[in-house]
C-alpha cells in the first residue's frame, strides 16, 4: 500500500510540474495562468515529490530509492503521453489520483488502528 501511495504522491507531483508550464495550462484549461497560481502550482508539486521520496525511504529502506525512480519514470511517462494526445485528460487524471491518494490514505489509516 506505501507503494501504491508513492506512486499516486509522483503522478500528482508531476501533474502539477506539467500544469504549472503556462503552454500546457492553456492547453488544458484554454487560459493562461498568472503567477501567483503558477506558484502555488509549484509548491504543491514539490512537496508532493517531496513526501513521495521521504516515505519510500522511511518505509523500504535503500530500495525505496529504486522504487521511488521507477515511479517517476512510470509517472512521467504517463502525463508526457497524456500531454501528447489528450491533454484535457489531465485535468482528470489530476482529481482521480487526488481521490485515489485520499482513499490510500484512509485505508493506511484504518489497516494502523
Amino acid at each position: 500500500m506505501i507503494e501504491l501511495l508513492c506512486f499516486i504522491l509522483c503522478i500528482i507531483a508531476f501533474s502539477c510540474f506539467a500544469h504549472a508550464k503556462a503552454t500546457h495550462y492553456r492547453d488544458i484549461y484554454g487560459v493562461r495562468p498568472n503567477a501567483r497560481l503558477v506558484s502555488k502550482i509549484l509548491i504543491c508539486a514539490w512537496i508532493s515529490i517531496l513526501l513521495s521520496i521521504t516515505i519510500a525511504i522511511a518505509a523500504l529502506g535503500s530500495y525505496g530509492v529504486l522504487l521511488f525512480c521507477g515511479f517517476m519514470a512510470v509517472s512521467v511517462l504517463a502525463i508526457t503521453l497524456c500531454l501528447s494526445f489528450r491533454p484535457k485528460w489531465l485535468k482528470a487524471l489530476t482529481f482521480c489520483c487526488t481521490a485515489s491518494l485520499l482513499a490510500v490514505l484512509t485505508t493506511i489509516l484504518i489497516a494502523n488502528q
